[in-house]
């Protein structure tokens, strides 16, 4: 799997997790696949960062803030849809 960018630099993924582990596991596969991995445990965190994802990659149920809610502040506040969020 070709993982570059048009630029020749590995896409920007950002894993958003409150549980410690989970977000390890998850960023520990996505960069040995190739992938350039920002994380944040929580949504403030993951708003500061979004910019510079190409990915967003979080969480459903985090306890800290729903990630529905902050799914849904990202697509309408951040930057209106330019990382797709999964």
């Amino acid at each position: 799997m070709d993982t570059l960018h048009e630029t020749g630099s590995a896409p920007r993924i950002l894993v958003v997790d409150d549980d410690a582990a989970a977000l390890y596991a998850t960023s520990r596969a996505l960069r040995s696949a190739g992938f350039a991995v920002l994380t944040a445990t929580t949504g403030t965190e993951a708003l500061r960062r979004a910019p510079g994802a190409d990915l967003v990659v979080l969480e459903i149920a985090a306890r800290c803030d729903h990630g529905l809610q902050r799914r849904r502040r990202h697509r309408l506040d951040v930057y209106a849809g330019a990382a797709p969020v999964r």
